[in-house]
């Protein structure tokens, strides 16, 4: 198991050592430097803040000898932030980053790690673990004890609180987490092959879409169907080549033919707007014609003018007859179709008669030609909705997986947690007595809110109350902390969280002689469990080995530069 043997302040080279032993009770009075302690403590385990606290200052390097049962390991961490380690105590120190030097405790910790715990953890939070991320689990500070409404004294700040909810799902999931882990993974693999496949698809849709432009550009007919427009894209490419343009001559003729294509259709043109003009002048002429005879023929002595008008009448409609028979726009229509035909035939002499041309048309087949190439490769069209539903089915299922946690662990949890509580050797505190009174009582800790509740039985219902006292506050509180880390050590043996609990002055709220009782238990569970513990009080209480204690009444930092008063 990992222990820290020792730790060593410096001055310059000057050396004060505190041994440590797998119980040690560190006492001494208020403002002597035990709160102090917990921070060297925590500063040499690679801690992101500095040794600011009261009490530490002229102390340039903090040193921590550290075991397992293999292992021994020397690390040291200045004041100015550099980081050190050394394997052996001969050897010199080797200066390493912070998370080299983190990575390298981790080493001790577990030399065994679960890898796959550390992939699933990895894969189902998106970052890497380190035994730094585990420490509210191992610190029980004095601001914050007796809180059971925030367990953890380290889990206050909102980002503690996300980050240690983020901790509990893992560790109260972990049967989800694994499938969480082995669904990511298959996720993973669909979305990489999704992106494959997209990629080839666009290549696919662009491929068709330049085939389509480049027939247009060498005046080939596109019909969408692959194997037709093939067949067409072939025949152009087997009669292409640089003999096959057609004589100048040709090239002249067509444009003669176009030229004068173009001039009957304006000759046309103007043919139909008098054709309109003429025959709205005869209309007009014909009324106006009428209009006399109608004036005349009641006076006979008119006759022969009458005759005359009637006369001139029949002549304008036999006009507007042969006019109506001219059908100048079908005309117009087939003469500039038939020109457009002569264009592309010129477009096509002139894109085959020059050297420039010809270069750029061999390079648009070369194009039609690999365009082709991709499109005939296959691609399945409904593949890309196939692997779309996969995607999104996996990803409902692991959102439902996160949100199921393991109620089976959390109970055994909190039946393991009240057994702590009411099956102790404890004969003589009063609220331990007054609760092992209590019908059903029982203990229920929420490990993602860390709220704890107490409950007992009010007639056949199971009533929530928040137990009296901080003696009691706190004294459930520790318990806490060891029923965690002995469900760590049952479920993650070897995950890389540090086996060790320190307390700073927890037993303030507590008669001494209900503490002489109390802490033996808690030694007990401990030792069962097989972490080390620090206890750090103002008073010195019987019953304790003098191997197991750290005497600080005299001060922790012997550099500390006292105030004068």
């Amino acid at each position: 198991m990992f222990r820290i043997k020792e730790i060593s302040l410096y001055k310059g080279i000057k050396k004060k050592t505190y041994k440590f032993t797998d119980n040690t009770y560190v006492y001494g009075n208020n403002s002597v430097g035990k709160t102090a302690f917990t921070k060297v403590i925590d500063f040499v385990l690679g801690s992101s803040e500095g040794l600011s606290h009261d009490g530490l200052d002229n102390i340039d390097e903090v040193e921590a000898y550290v075991i397992n049962e293999k292992t021994e390991l020397w690390i040291k961490r200045s004041t100015t932030g550099e980081f050190a380690y050394r394997r052996t105590e001969s050897s010199g120190y080797c200066v390493v980053s912070h998370d080299t030097y983190k990575d390298t405790i981790c080493e001790v910790i577990s030399e065994n790690v679960d890898v796959k715990s550390i992939q699933v953890y990895k894969k189902v939070f998106e970052e890497n673990p380190s035994f730094r991320s585990f420490t509210f689990l191992n610190f029980i500070d004095e601001i914050g004890q007796g809180d059971l409404g925030s367990i953890f004294t380290r889990g206050k700040d909102i980002r503690h609180i996300v980050r240690i909810r983020k901790i509990m799902d893992f560790f109260f999931n972990y049967e989800n987490s694994e499938k969480i882990y082995e669904k990511s993974v298959e996720l993973e693999k669909l979305e990489v092959e999704y992106k494959k496949y997209s990629e080839k698809l666009m290549t696919y849709e662009q491929s068709v879409k330049d085939i389509e432009r480049l027939f247009g550009e060498l005046n080939l007919n596109y019909s969408g169907n692959i194997s037709a427009d093939y067949n067409a894209y072939q025949s152009y490419k087997e009669q292409f080549n640089r003999g096959s343009s057609k004589p100048k001559g040709d090239l002249a003729y067509l444009i003669r033919v176009s030229h004068s294509l173009a001039e009957e259709i304006k000759v046309y043109g103007f043919l139909r707007n008098q054709s309109e003009m003429t025959a709205t002048r005869k209309d007009r002429t014909g009324k106006l014609l009428s209009m006399l005879g109608a004036i005349v023929a009641d006076n006979p002595e008119y006759e022969n003018e009458v005759a005359t008008i009637n006369a001139m009448i029949k002549e304008i409609d036999k006009d507007k007859i042969i006019l109506s028979l001219a059908d100048y726009d079908e005309s117009i229509k087939k003469i500039v179709a038939e020109k457009e035909r002569i264009d592309k035939e010129i477009n096509k002499i002139q894109n085959q008669a020059s050297e420039f041309d010809y270069e750029s048309t061999i390079k648009k087949l070369a194009l039609i030609e690999n365009g082709f190439l991709i499109i005939n490769s296959g691609v399945d069209m409904t593949k890309s909705q196939q692997l779309c539903e996969q995607i999104t089915k996996l990803k409902k299922e692991i959102k439902e997986l996160k949100n199921n946690y393991s109620q089976k662990d959390i109970n055994e949890f909190n039946k393991r947690l009240t057994e702590m509580y009411l099956k102790s050797d404890i004969k003589n505190v009063k609220y331990l007595n007054d609760d092992k009174m209590q019908v059903n009582f029982f203990l229920k800790f929420d490990p993602f809110s860390q709220v704890l509740v107490a409950y007992h039985k009010e007639g056949d219902a199971d009533v929530a109350f928040t137990p009296g006292s901080m003696a009691r506050h706190n004294h459930l509180q520790m318990l806490v902390y060891l029923c965690m880390l002995e469900y760590l050590h049952k479920k993650f043996k070897n995950f890389i969280y540090m086996p060790i609990l320190i307390m700073d002055s927890p037993d303030q709220a507590m008669e001494q002689e209900s503490f002489e009782e109390i802490y033996p238990t808690l030694i007990k569970v401990a030792n069962e469990i097989g972490i080390q513990t620090i206890f750090f009080s103002k008073v010195k209480i019987n019953g304790i080995d003098g191997k197991n204690m750290i005497n600080i009444c005299d001060g922790l930092n012997p550099f500390h530069q006292k105030t004068e008063e």
